[in-house]
């Protein structure tokens, strides 16, 4: 018998003999859950005694030496994993295009070249995944979180977020924790799944019959507000009720392994430590409950990383061994068209804490995948070889891909990973909801980031790198291919923010200054200085569609104007159907924006980084918040004030009046306006 993924290389005469542990009847590169160790064995010859080199699928990414003689050495080589739980989420807006270019499985076919678990464990949110709202939302509703409005979360509520379909479960319910336990002794001792009414006939994807079973809630667990869950669940503000949050959820499913273990029913019960029920809580864990624990991983620095180690050595304690991690380096939801290499930065961090984990699910959907190769290599061989020389293995990539330009790929290639580490995700602060990253403004990214110089300082990079491969044509395409596929999206993206900063100079609108003359006693402009003011119009928001594709039926003007205390504006807005307008009568900074309502946004210091947003409705409501990158202050007051007068079956006129003394930072310091800065209405 063998370890899982584990395998044998050995020399028997003029043979060699390649063989591991492999599923029967499942494809490799068809079925992700198929173990794969004698594929793992051909591909670690290939590396080990060939100097094959598998950076990624297809011709490019793959270097095959050329030798004009070859021998082997006596082989007797049994091979292992260091971290047996390697996996990635490294899913990609372009993943269609690569299927077709080079088969229907191109990122199993990476999975496999580079020897990542070849089976299955799952953890991720079974509750979710174990057909509750299809057995029992008709049956029994009480199963279901109640929510605030006295209505079962049974998969029909706010399903603008896309978890919520799969319902949200009542912690409290008696009868659903038995169901869960039956769930889970069928599963776990190889029952057809009919005797559980599962649908389909089958188990869920998180369940692996006489393995493992998971309870981990649902994705952006919904506190149920019945009495017994309520009392733990109210007062919902971290961290206070965290700790008690995560007793109660973890004493709820040590309870059914407990029963389990009991019942002598063999198997593991698997579970995240997720918010809100990361915490060690003070509840003993059964030896049958495998743990994954949650939290950002290498991407986070200082303090943040400090206090996601802390947690993680807790659990460490608490377990008695390692548990395994789930670790987000998300490109595209930190910073679009930007590729996030970072091969050091993720390999340091499994190497430098490899005495605290066994293994990792890194999660790095991005939008390109290519944009993320490399971290996918190193990680693959840290977690198979913890000792893995992290310098030399980059080095190697840098000479055996680009050959004579291997330096200036190299400075390509850190100055990604250095930009996106020191400027791009730096900025990640531990908030009482977890790790938050503030990426830079578009203004940062474009001009101090990838400014100008430095895009020029890249091009000049290529420029080397073409000029010294001129005569070797197989690295040349090779530099052709990462130009395209990493630098060019960045390059075209930093080229269209200056045409649309230049496009966004030659619009604007003139803000006069009011003579004290031209203030009515309200405190208003007059409306015989307004028409002195030339007006600025709304265009259609085409979201994505050709600009002028959509036409405006009716016209939305705009005039601004500007005392020593107060910014005024005026918006005359043509609106035939009056009598149809949607909106509510609201408190002070209600949900504004659900109305039918206009909405002012200011950056009044024009550093592109502090702005304000204004929005108030045809009832003169207002909400207000001041912005920046990655984060919204609801609790600054505009301190505005708005007159709203409706024109029946033509339109309507509003009218605010905005104190200049209520733009502070978050600090509270005055801002000042610039002689010239960026507004949109």
């Amino acid at each position: 018998e063998m370890d899982l993924d584990a395998y044998v290389i050995r020399s028997i005469g003029q043979d060699i003999l390649l063989i591991g542990s492999d599923s029967p009847n499942k494809h490799p590169l068809k079925v992700e859950a198929s173990e794969s160790g004698s594929l793992f064995a051909v591909y670690d010859f290939l590396e080990r005694f060939v100097g094959v080199r598998f950076y990624f699928p297809g011709k490019i990414g793959t270097i095959v030496p050329r030798l004009k003689e070859w021998s082997l050495p006596a082989i007797d080589l049994c091979e292992r994993p260091d971290k047996f739980y390697r996996k990635s989420y490294d899913i990609s807006n372009d993943q269609n295009a690569l299927n077709e270019e080079y088969g229907s499985s191109y990122r199993l076919a990476s999975l496999r070249q580079k020897r990542m678990m070849s089976w299955a464990l799952p953890t991720t949110h079974g509750l979710a995944h174990n057909y509750l709202v299809e057995r029992f939302r008709d049956s029994n509703p009480e199963y279901f979180a109640l929510t605030d409005k006295g209505l079962r979360h049974d998969g029909t509520q706010d399903l603008y977020t896309p978890s919520n379909k799969y319902g949200h479960v009542c912690f409290s319910n008696a009868g659903l924790k038995e169901e869960l336990f039956q769930d889970a002794k069928a599963c776990l001792l190889k029952q057809p799944p009919a005797t559980r009414n599962m649908p389909y006939n089958r188990w869920g994807p998180t369940s692996v019959p006489g393995q493992s079973f998971c309870l981990t809630p649902n994705d952006s667990m919904y506190p149920c507000r019945c009495e017994g869950c309520w009392k733990i669940f109210s007062d919902f503000k971290p961290p206070r009720t965290y700790q008690r949050m995560s007793d109660f959820i973890w004493q709820y499913v040590c309870d059914i392994a407990v029963r389990l273990q009991s019942e002598n029913v063999p198997g593991y019960v698997t579970m995240f430590a997720y918010n809100p029920y990361e915490r060690v809580p003070n509840v003993e864990i059964p030896a049958n409950m495998l743990v994954q624990v949650c939290f950002s991983g290498p991407w986070a620095a200082g303090e943040s990383q400090a206090k996601q180690i802390a947690l993680l050595e807790s659990w460490n304690q608490k377990l008695g061994k390692r548990p395994w991690l789930w670790n987000y380096c998300i490109q595209r939801s930190v910073q679009k068209g930007i590729p996030h290499n970072t091969p050091r930065t993720i390999g340091k961090f499994y190497q430098q804490h490899q005495q605290l984990h066994s293994g990792v699910f890194l999660e790095t959907e991005t939008e390109r995948w290519h944009f993320g190769y490399l971290n996918l290599y190193v990680l693959s061989k840290v977690l198979w070889d913890v000792n893995t020389d992290l310098e030399a293995l980059l080095a190697e990539h840098y000479q055996l891909m680009f050959a004579q330009a291997a330096p200036e790929m190299q400075e390509f290639f850190e100055t990604l990973e250095r930009h996106w580490t020191v400027d791009i995700t730096a900025n990640t602060v531990f908030t009482e909801i977890g790790p938050v990253t503030h990426p830079p403004s578009q203004n940062d990214l474009w001009s101090n980031i990838y400014s100008p110089a430095e895009t020029a300082r890249i091009d000049q990079l290529f420029a080397l790198a073409r000029e010294k491969l001129s005569a070797d044509p197989a690295a040349l395409q090779r530099l052709e291919f990462i130009r395209a596929s990493l630098w060019q999206p960045v390059s075209e993206a930093a080229e269209a923010y200056q045409v649309a900063l230049n496009g966004q100079n030659e619009l604007f609108c003139l803000m006069p200054e009011v003579p004290p003359a031209s203030i009515s006693p309200d405190g208003y402009v007059t409306a015989e200085f307004w028409e002195t003011v030339p007006p600025v119009w709304l265009l259609p928001f085409y979201g994505g569609k050709t600009p002028g594709a959509e036409i405006a039926e009716v016209s939305t003007r705009v005039r601004t104007a500007r005392d020593q205390n107060y910014l005024y504006f005026q918006f005359d807005a043509e609106e035939p159907r009056t009598a149809e307008i949607s909106h509510k009568q609201r408190e002070k900074d209600g949900q504004v924006w659900k109305d039918n309502d206009l909405e002012i946004f200011l950056n009044p210091s024009a550093d592109r980084k502090t702005g304000f947003q204004i929005l108030f409705n045809t009832l003169g409501c207002i909400q207000d918040l001041r912005f920046e990158p990655g984060h919204n202050d609801a609790k600054w007051d505009s301190g505005a004030e708005c007159r709203i007068s409706i024109r029946e079956g033509e339109g309507w006129l509003a009218e605010i009046r905005l104190p200049r003394k209520s733009f502070t930072d978050a600090a509270g310091k005055p801002i000042a306006l610039a002689d010239r800065f960026p507004a949109n209405f």
